[in-house]
């Protein structure tokens, strides 16, 4: 479905703008490091409703920061369940309503990858957490009847966990 597209881009979300990541096609030098920010109506717009967006209001397209030789664009956004990742953008093509919703469904698979990716770090992140805190229980544990080693444990851990050169622990 993408064979007779002009020029396509995905940007990605990053804090409150989104970034072109990746760009192919005959402007892609020329739409390679645009940015939009993320509130902007129609950007907005395509998001909450997760529907594709068309415009070829020239003068829109040049508020949004795109060249002069941009005249028409496609955004289809890259959300699934309220997180929004990204969004998929053809410029100067002519999409038939039935490329557009095979185009939305892609978007959506996309999506879903990229949710599962984000999840898959959250739970990476979980696990190496609780590696960490199994291994200061464990070292804590053994430690507990002699309190001076109870206090080098603890700062010793502590330094590990906060990656310091040096550190103290002050007591009452």
């Amino acid at each position: 479905f993408l064979f007779n597209a002009d020029t396509a881009s995905i940007m990605v979300k990053e804090k409150n703008v989104f970034r072109t990541s990746l760009s192919s096609g005959k402007l892609r030098s020329d739409v390679k490091s645009i940015c939009i920010e993320d509130h902007n109506t129609m950007i907005s717009q395509s998001i909450e409703s997760s529907k594709p967006l068309y415009t070829n209001d020239v003068v829109e397209i040049l508020r949004l920061g795109f060249p002069e030789n941009i005249t028409s664009l496609h955004i289809f956004p890259l959300s699934h369940s309220g997180s929004t990742y990204g969004l998929l953008v053809i410029y100067n093509s002519v999409i038939s309503p039935e490329e557009s919703i095979s185009i939305l469904e892609f978007c959506k698979l996309v999506s879903l990858v990229l949710k599962n990716l984000t999840l898959q770090n959250g739970y990476d992140k979980c696990i190496d957490n609780m590696e960490i805190l199994n291994m200061a229980a464990a070292r804590l544990t053994l430690q507990l009847h002699n309190t001076e080693a109870l206090y080098e444990a603890i700062l010793d851990i502590a330094t590990k966990l906060f990656k310091a050169e040096k550190g103290s622990l002050m007591l009452p």
